[in-house]
């Protein structure tokens, strides 16, 4: 009996993750990653809001009152190696977005559909003094967009270079 509650210890033991600690957050983790985001935002007025890869805006070509969007995107991180990752995005939306119709009545419309799929790489060179230099590249493979009741598909019509100097300090140490 001894014996499998050891053995029972041992393997749980061998399943549990890190402790979570200042030094365990800014570690490099190699392997598969998942990040999920949900997302709501709300407009008040006639314009949609996209905040992936970047932050941007876009009328619709209707005169709303307010949109609301409630967003989910699904990313796979995967270390090919310390200082290289593959990334796979994806992301779906529901949009209700209020309008008045031609005789003044309040209408409300609701979406909920695929936007997009994209696929990139993250890149992490060695440390300058105390920032860490990392270059991403995002590549929509798919885009679909809506503009005046018609929805458009893309393929390979998009894509996001970015550079940024990260810095990680230990708050109990910078104090």
């Amino acid at each position: 009996m001894k014996k499998i509650i050891l053995l029972l210890l041992c393997t749980l033991h061998s399943f549990a993750s890190d402790p979570i600690t200042i030094d365990s957050l800014f570690k490099r983790q190699l392997g598969l990653r998942s990040i999920s985001t949900l997302e709501y935002i709300s407009s008040g007025n006639t314009d949609f809001y996209k905040t992936y890869p970047y932050v941007s805006a876009y009328n619709d070509g209707k005169n709303y009152t307010d949109n609301r969007q409630l967003s989910l995107r699904q990313t796979l991180v995967y270390s090919l190696h310390k200082s290289f990752d593959l990334s796979l995005s994806a992301r779906g939306s529901y949009v209700s977005s209020d309008y008045r119709t031609v005789t003044g009545a309040r209408a409300t419309s609701d979406t909920l559909e695929f936007n997009s799929f994209n696929l990139g790489f993250i890149y992490t060179t060695s440390s300058i003094r105390d920032f860490i230099p990392q270059f991403s590249f995002d590549f929509s493979l798919f885009d679909r967009i809506k503009m005046l009741d018609e929805k458009k598909n893309f393929t390979a019509k998009s894509a996001s270079l970015q550079f940024a100097l990260k810095r990680y300090t230990d708050p109990l140490v910078a104090m």
